[in-house]
Protein backbone atom coordinates (compact mmCIF):
# COMPACT_ATOMS: atom_id res chain seq x y z
CA UNK A 1 0.00 0.00 0.00
CA UNK A 2 1.50 3.09 -1.20
CA UNK A 3 1.39 5.78 1.29
CA UNK A 4 -0.42 9.48 0.28
CA UNK A 5 1.22 12.83 1.11
CA UNK A 6 -0.87 15.46 2.44
CA UNK A 7 -0.06 18.76 2.56
CA UNK A 8 -1.64 21.20 5.21
CA UNK A 9 -1.56 24.58 4.54
CA UNK A 10 1.17 25.49 6.89
CA UNK A 11 3.57 23.00 5.02
CA UNK A 12 2.72 24.62 1.46
CA UNK A 13 2.99 28.32 3.38
CA UNK A 14 6.42 26.93 4.66
CA UNK A 15 7.75 25.65 1.51
CA UNK A 16 6.78 29.07 -0.28
CA UNK A 17 8.73 31.38 2.49
CA UNK A 18 11.72 28.97 2.12
CA UNK A 19 12.11 29.54 -1.42
CA UNK A 20 11.30 33.14 -1.57
CA UNK A 21 13.99 33.15 0.72
CA UNK A 22 16.54 31.14 -1.44
CA UNK A 23 15.34 33.15 -4.43
CA UNK A 24 16.43 36.27 -2.43
CA UNK A 25 20.12 34.99 -1.33
CA UNK A 26 20.65 34.23 -4.63
CA UNK A 27 19.67 37.51 -5.83
CA UNK A 28 22.30 39.49 -3.29
CA UNK A 29 24.83 37.09 -4.06
CA UNK A 30 24.58 38.05 -7.51
CA UNK A 31 24.21 41.80 -7.56
CA UNK A 32 27.55 41.63 -4.83
CA UNK A 33 29.62 40.01 -7.02
CA UNK A 34 28.17 42.47 -9.70
CA UNK A 35 29.20 45.24 -8.04
CA UNK A 36 32.44 43.75 -6.88
CA UNK A 37 33.59 43.20 -10.84
CA UNK A 38 32.14 46.02 -12.30
CA UNK A 39 31.77 49.72 -11.92
CA UNK A 40 30.15 50.11 -8.40
CA UNK A 41 29.68 53.69 -7.16
CA UNK A 42 30.99 52.41 -3.54
CA UNK A 43 34.19 51.08 -4.67
CA UNK A 44 37.02 53.44 -4.13
CA UNK A 45 38.16 52.16 -7.52
CA UNK A 46 35.51 53.07 -9.44
CA UNK A 47 36.50 56.05 -11.68
CA UNK A 48 34.34 59.45 -12.57
CA UNK A 49 34.57 62.27 -14.40
CA UNK A 50 36.38 65.09 -12.62
CA UNK A 51 37.15 69.06 -13.79
CA UNK A 52 40.75 70.22 -12.70
CA UNK A 53 40.95 73.72 -12.75
CA UNK A 54 44.74 74.22 -13.06
CA UNK A 55 46.67 77.84 -12.94
CA UNK A 56 48.27 77.77 -16.47
CA UNK A 57 50.82 80.50 -15.46
CA UNK A 58 52.34 77.85 -12.78
CA UNK A 59 52.34 75.16 -15.62
CA UNK A 60 56.45 73.99 -15.28
CA UNK A 61 58.53 75.29 -18.21
CA UNK A 62 59.88 71.53 -19.40
CA UNK A 63 56.07 71.09 -20.83
CA UNK A 64 55.81 72.62 -24.23
CA UNK A 65 51.73 72.75 -24.36
CA UNK A 66 48.84 72.94 -21.75
CA UNK A 67 47.49 69.83 -22.78
CA UNK A 68 51.27 68.31 -22.53
CA UNK A 69 51.65 68.99 -18.39
CA UNK A 70 48.06 67.75 -18.27
CA UNK A 71 48.61 64.53 -19.92
CA UNK A 72 51.45 63.80 -17.75
CA UNK A 73 49.58 64.47 -14.35
CA UNK A 74 47.53 61.71 -15.38
CA UNK A 75 50.34 59.75 -16.63
CA UNK A 76 51.64 59.60 -13.41
CA UNK A 77 48.81 58.10 -11.05
CA UNK A 78 49.51 54.72 -12.53
CA UNK A 79 50.80 52.64 -14.98
CA UNK A 80 47.46 52.31 -16.05
CA UNK A 81 46.75 56.02 -16.20
CA UNK A 82 46.97 57.40 -20.02
CA UNK A 83 45.47 60.56 -22.21
CA UNK A 84 42.74 57.76 -23.06
CA UNK A 85 41.68 59.29 -19.65
CA UNK A 86 40.80 62.69 -20.88
CA UNK A 87 37.22 63.69 -21.60
CA UNK A 88 37.83 67.28 -23.06
CA UNK A 89 40.88 70.33 -22.17
CA UNK A 90 39.88 73.58 -21.33
CA UNK A 91 41.76 76.56 -22.17
CA UNK A 92 39.24 79.82 -23.65
CA UNK A 93 37.32 81.03 -20.29
CA UNK A 94 39.29 78.34 -18.00
CA UNK A 95 42.05 76.31 -17.65
CA UNK A 96 42.20 72.82 -16.91
CA UNK A 97 40.51 69.48 -18.38
CA UNK A 98 38.25 67.17 -17.60
CA UNK A 99 39.51 63.09 -16.87
CA UNK A 100 38.11 59.71 -15.74
CA UNK A 101 39.63 59.31 -12.07
CA UNK A 102 39.29 57.18 -9.11
CA UNK A 103 38.43 59.02 -5.80
CA UNK A 104 42.38 58.70 -4.94
CA UNK A 105 43.57 59.92 -8.20
CA UNK A 106 41.38 62.79 -8.00
CA UNK A 107 42.83 63.30 -4.67
CA UNK A 108 46.46 62.94 -5.69
CA UNK A 109 45.82 65.28 -9.02
CA UNK A 110 44.42 68.19 -6.02
CA UNK A 111 48.57 67.91 -3.92
CA UNK A 112 49.67 68.73 -7.44
CA UNK A 113 51.27 71.89 -7.76
CA UNK A 114 49.33 74.41 -10.53
CA UNK A 115 46.16 72.76 -9.66
CA UNK A 116 44.10 75.04 -8.19
CA UNK A 117 40.67 72.51 -7.91
CA UNK A 118 39.14 69.40 -8.75
CA UNK A 119 35.90 69.07 -8.71
CA UNK A 120 34.08 65.42 -9.05
CA UNK A 121 31.34 66.18 -12.46
CA UNK A 122 27.56 66.27 -11.58
CA UNK A 123 24.82 66.75 -13.63
CA UNK A 124 22.85 69.41 -12.90
CA UNK A 125 19.00 70.31 -14.27
CA UNK A 126 18.42 74.14 -15.19
CA UNK A 127 15.73 75.67 -13.18
CA UNK A 128 14.91 78.33 -15.96
CA UNK A 129 16.93 79.97 -18.75
CA UNK A 130 15.41 83.55 -17.86
CA UNK A 131 16.62 84.23 -14.66
CA UNK A 132 14.71 87.79 -13.94
CA UNK A 133 11.24 86.30 -13.35
CA UNK A 134 12.71 83.15 -11.42
CA UNK A 135 14.66 85.92 -9.15
CA UNK A 136 11.82 87.56 -8.37
CA UNK A 137 13.23 90.86 -9.94
CA UNK A 138 10.40 93.29 -10.87
CA UNK A 139 10.49 95.18 -13.98
CA UNK A 140 8.37 98.24 -12.91
CA UNK A 141 10.37 99.11 -9.48
CA UNK A 142 13.34 98.01 -7.46
CA UNK A 143 17.43 97.59 -8.11
CA UNK A 144 16.12 95.94 -11.76
CA UNK A 145 15.34 98.94 -13.33
CA UNK A 146 17.38 100.83 -11.37
CA UNK A 147 20.33 99.20 -12.93
CA UNK A 148 19.32 99.68 -16.36
CA UNK A 149 18.15 95.73 -16.36
CA UNK A 150 21.57 94.60 -15.92
CA UNK A 151 22.37 96.12 -19.58
CA UNK A 152 25.97 94.88 -20.36
CA UNK A 153 26.58 93.04 -17.26
CA UNK A 154 27.38 89.03 -17.82
CA UNK A 155 27.42 87.58 -14.49
CA UNK A 156 28.39 84.05 -15.45
CA UNK A 157 28.49 81.10 -18.11
CA UNK A 158 26.63 78.03 -18.03
CA UNK A 159 27.20 74.71 -20.71
CA UNK A 160 24.01 73.49 -21.18
CA UNK A 161 23.99 72.17 -24.41
CA UNK A 162 22.44 73.38 -27.12
CA UNK A 163 19.35 72.75 -28.99
CA UNK A 164 19.25 75.83 -31.28
CA UNK A 165 15.52 75.46 -31.47
CA UNK A 166 14.51 76.44 -28.63
CA UNK A 167 12.76 79.94 -27.36
CA UNK A 168 15.21 80.14 -24.63
CA UNK A 169 18.25 81.01 -27.74
CA UNK A 170 16.09 83.82 -29.34
CA UNK A 171 17.13 87.44 -28.02
CA UNK A 172 14.00 89.50 -29.29
CA UNK A 173 13.86 90.46 -25.79
CA UNK A 174 16.73 92.01 -25.41
CA UNK A 175 18.35 95.50 -26.00
CA UNK A 176 20.77 95.78 -28.98
CA UNK A 177 23.92 96.20 -26.36
CA UNK A 178 22.49 93.09 -24.68
CA UNK A 179 22.91 91.44 -28.61
CA UNK A 180 26.25 93.15 -28.56
CA UNK A 181 27.75 90.00 -26.49
CA UNK A 182 26.11 87.39 -29.06
CA UNK A 183 27.00 86.08 -32.18
CA UNK A 184 24.95 84.08 -34.81
CA UNK A 185 25.28 80.76 -35.88
CA UNK A 186 23.23 79.58 -38.63
CA UNK A 187 20.96 76.13 -37.57
CA UNK A 188 20.22 73.29 -39.89
CA UNK A 189 16.40 75.19 -40.04
CA UNK A 190 18.29 78.17 -41.69
CA UNK A 191 17.58 80.69 -38.47
CA UNK A 192 20.08 81.69 -36.50
CA UNK A 193 21.13 80.89 -32.95
CA UNK A 194 22.47 84.07 -30.85
CA UNK A 195 25.55 82.39 -29.09
CA UNK A 196 26.84 84.50 -25.72
CA UNK A 197 30.62 85.10 -26.68
CA UNK A 198 33.89 85.36 -24.04
CA UNK A 199 36.12 87.83 -26.13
Amino acid sequence: MAASMTFSPLHCLTFWLLLALLARSVAISLSSSTSRGGRHEHNPQHSSAYIVYADHVAKPSNFTTLEHWYTSMVGSLSPAANSTHFLYVYDTVMHGFAAELTVDEARRVSNTPGVTGVFKDKAVHLHTTRSPAFLGLDKDSGIWPDTDFGDGIIIGFVDSGIWPESASFNDIRLTPSGRAGRAGAPTASGSTLACATTS
